[in-house]
């Protein structure tokens, strides 16, 4: 390898340092390789906590589905309970507005 000018191997570099430089290399050397597998081991539990949230919370959203499917009563208790659950939405009112013109020509 050819460095800054000179014809020496990093071999040679090396053993024409002293023995402290070395020592010094070589602790430099073990200190990036660790960071670089700290840094890589964080990423990864970085991303398995992120998995792990997702599956958290696609399991919350499954429970609040599996609940609304048992609410149980007439139809406007029903639709009280859907409104609480999900929040005032187009659906909602949509169904509201159904239940309200059902009722107007007597249909249960």
């Amino acid at each position: 390898m050819i460095w800054m000018g000179n014809d020496m191997s990093v071999a040679e570099l090396l053993g024409s340092m002293s023995l402290e430089t070395q020592v010094t290399i070589g602790g430099l050397v073990l200190l990036f390789v660790m960071l670089t597998a700290l840094i890589a081991s964080s990423r990864r539990s970085q991303r398995e906590m992120e998995q792990a949230r997702g599956e958290r919370e696609m399991r919350a959203r499954i429970e609040a589905l599996m609940q609304m499917l048992s609410i149980r009563g007439e139809n406007e208790e029903v639709l009280g309970e859907l409104r609480n659950a999900l929040g005032e939405c187009e659906g909602i009112s949509e169904l509201r507005e159904l239940l309200r013109y059902c009722k107007l020509f007597g249909v249960q």
